[in-house]
């Protein structure tokens, strides 16, 4: 008599009319999935009698692994007291920790970088299995990663000139696409808000000045630094830079908060957004405070922060390879802040 043959993960997708990847999500009981799909797939499984012991002990061992130890290391600047009290970098945190938490046993450790405490901190970084770093790294501590052979990646904060892991947005492609906006609409004198010792918003400078330059010339680009994020000296720098008399009609900010200085400066001068002055800017959310709804691109932290632990668990679990540069795409969101010429 010839005997049966045993059911297979193939019987069971077919059966369940789902892929086969699918069903070994279900299996592995993968937190994405949906409720009615999972219950058929196991309804299914019980119905054909597939043997899922196999499956079982192989998550099982999965379990019994020592859990791996990733330091979240959080590099503020120095008016950011409270990183994750920030919507993008809370946003970017809580993708990482949910995606540890479907697919690998890890314990994420938060920790802020502090070089009164560098020697405490050093000894946490050395021992990790892995390290990734949000906001405004130091060079020297980037230069130390490298050096010891940490395996890290750096989240949306520069250090392309080091060989480290980033991921991130392209900068250049986006300060680049900012200005061609503003040009596409009209405007022929564009002014750029930048920040010092930010490669993230620097990269974007040279993708808007390099747009506007060739389009418009050189002379039609501007830009003036201000010395933190921080309201106040934001404020100062748009006084100043009305005070000169060649103030832009068109600026590309840093970020959305920053409309909010500027709209008290041209309040100042009795002119406004977007009549008077156009403005565009990147972010992750609107504030309801604006009392115009700022026209912006949005770069995706949630997105962000999955590919960072993604990539940070490919440099733990294999060998050695040449750092990466992963850029998650941005999406313009229009607002009102931009005046339609006629």
């Amino acid at each position: 008599m010839r005997r049966k043959e045993p059911v297979t993960l193939t019987d069971v997708a077919v059966a369940a009319s789902v892929s086969q990847s699918t069903v070994s999500r279900v299996l592995s009981r993968y937190p994405r999935v949906n409720g009615n799909t999972r219950k058929r797939v196991l309804d299914t499984i019980a119905k054909l009698g597939y043997d899922t012991s196999a499956i079982q002990r192989r998550q099982a061992a999965r379990n019994s692994r020592a859990a791996l130890n990733v330091e979240f290391l959080l590099c503020p600047r120095a008016e950011q007291k409270d990183m994750l009290s920030l919507s993008y970098f809370s946003t970017v945190f809580d993708s990482i920790r949910n995606y540890f938490g479907s697919t690998e046993n890890v314990n994420l450790n938060l920790c802020t970088w502090d070089r009164t405490r560098s020697e405490q901190l050093w000894s946490r970084l050395a021992v990790a299995d892995g390290v990734l770093v949000l906001g405004a790294p130091e060079r020297e501590l980037l230069r130390n990663l490298v050096e010891c052979h940490i395996r890290c990646v750096l989240i949306a904060c520069g250090g392309e000139e080091y060989p480290l892991d980033v991921v991130g947005t392209d900068n250049i492609s986006a300060g680049a696409a900012a200005a061609r906006h503003l040009l596409n609409n009209g405007f022929r004198r564009i002014g750029f808000l930048d920040i010092p010792d930010n490669e993230e918003w620097r990269l974007r400078k040279l993708g808007a000045l390099a747009e506007t330059t060739e389009r418009c010339g050189a002379e039609s680009f501007q830009s003036r630094v201000s010395v933190s994020t921080a309201p106040a000296p934001l404020v100062a720098t748009f006084r100043e830079w009305m005070a000169e008399g060649n103030f832009p009609e068109a600026l590309i900010l840093p970020y959305s908060k920053a409309m909010l200085s500027l709209e008290l400066v041209l309040h100042e001068n009795n002119l406004s957004c977007p009549e008077d002055v156009s403005a565009i800017s990147f972010d992750d959310g609107v504030n309801d405070s604006f009392h115009t709804e700022p026209a912006r691109f949005e770069l995706f932290p949630d997105r962000i922060g999955a590919k960072a632990a993604q990539r940070l668990l490919q440099l733990i679990n294999g060998p050695e390879e040449t750092p990466h540069r992963i850029d998650v795409p941005f999406r313009f969101i229009p607002g009102q802040s931009i005046r339609i010429k006629k």
